[in-house]
């Protein structure tokens, strides 16, 4: 996935309904479900997205203690996309204290959020940090972002 960042270093004409701050678990799941109506941008630090998803632990409160599902959303976009690569959707796994943790390749989990992200027209800035916000009338009207780029 092509780092956003690099594309409008310097650029003042960028508009966007939602800017989400911080590309983990939450951040992911905030701008993907977004996106269905708005124009996001997600700002990322580090040079990825996906935060601790990305461990290989299970996610836990996924699956409730009689082993159903009770959480869909974003999740189930994330765990079509893992299910169609090999090995990419192990499943809800139980570990004997009636608790069901979700358990997902990485690697598949990596690049089923980037393709989602992209799917989805979400623009994400890597390796890039918010720096001020501008308020108006209680609005947010501009924000400054700085990044290796500029």
């Amino acid at each position: 996935m092509k780092d956003f960042a690099s594309g409008c270093a310097g650029r003042k004409d960028l508009v966007y309904d939602v800017i989400v701050a911080g590309g983990g678990a939450a951040g992911v799941g905030a701008a993907l479900a977004a996106s269905r109506r708005s124009r996001v941008l997600l700002v990322e630090t580090e040079s990825t997205v996906g935060g601790d998803l990305l461990t290989g632990m299970p996610i836990y409160g996924a699956w409730n203690s009689l082993g159903e599902q009770c959480v869909g959303g974003v999740l189930n976009d994330l765990v079509a996309e893992c299910r169609q690569q090999p090995d990419g959707f192990i499943g809800p796994v139980c570990d004997w204290r009636t608790v069901y943790g979700l358990c997902l390749s990485p690697a598949a989990l990596h690049l089923a959020i980037l393709r989602l992200l992209h799917a989805c027209g979400v623009h994400v800035m890597l390796k890039s940090t918010l720096t001020r916000v501008g308020a108006k009338d209680g609005h947010v009207v501009e924000l400054e972002v700085a990044s290796q780029d500029g």
